[in-house]
């Protein structure tokens, strides 16, 4: 700062041993704005942080009601009768998962990854254990297919894992609902597998629900 406000004429560089070619150290540098950025994530999350430890909650995402088809052929075809694409690994889902028999109203909290794990990607287990841990609950699977039928807003790229008892899938790995926004194809139900190979990222986004 001296040398900016011309307080000193240069800028003095100490230490002649080091294993550089002339005994000097390294100079690394930092443009302001990465080093700004760096500063506003920080504070995103202790404020995310500070938020759930006054608490003890995560934040509310949405509330819902779900049981309005009585078969789980029903519900799909709506869904697929609201222009939602429906992956077909996804589509397999519907052939096993139970149904709330009568209407309820829901309420659904979310956390990412992250916030949840403290890991940059973890899998179903390590997930799921953790929001069962926390004192929440995991959703009954129709949740996936009812919340993609009114979060029309999600934003393109994000990816929405709903915390749930996997289904298990005849010769294949059992499997929970994913929520995406893909800016070709809209609005997406999707997948993930509950083996160790599959995992989340860091950034991607759990829904979950509490026992209340």
């Amino acid at each position: 700062m001296n040398i900016a406000f011309e307080k000193n004429q240069c800028l003095e560089v100490f230490g002649n041993d080091w294993p550089t070619k002339d005994g000097t150290c390294i100079r690394d540098y930092i443009h302001i704005t990465d080093l700004a950025n760096g500063h506003i994530k920080s504070l995103e999350f202790l404020k995310k942080e500070v938020c759930w430890r006054k608490t003890g909650r995560f934040p509310v995402f949405k509330t819902i009601t779900i049981g309005f088809h009585k078969t789980a052929s029903e519900l799909r075809s709506y869904v697929m009768g609201e222009r939602i694409c429906v992956w077909p690994l996804a589509y397999d889902i519907f052939e096993k998962m139970p149904l709330v028999r009568k209407k309820t109203k829901v309420t659904l909290y979310e956390a990412t990854v992250e916030e949840l794990t403290g890991k940059r990607f973890a899998t179903l287990d390590e997930i799921f254990e953790e929001v069962i841990s926390r004192g929440y609950i995991l959703c009954p699977a129709e949740v996936g297919p009812y919340l993609r039928l009114v979060y029309t807003v999600q934003p393109v790229g994000e990816k929405m894992c709903i915390a749930m008892e996997k289904v298990p899938v005849e010769g294949s790995e059992p499997r929970a609902f994913v929520l995406q926004h893909d800016k070709k194809k809209g609005l997406i139900l999707s997948w993930i597998g509950g083996y160790s190979n599959h995992h989340l990222n860091g950034d991607d986004i759990v829904i979950f629900m509490s026992p209340e």
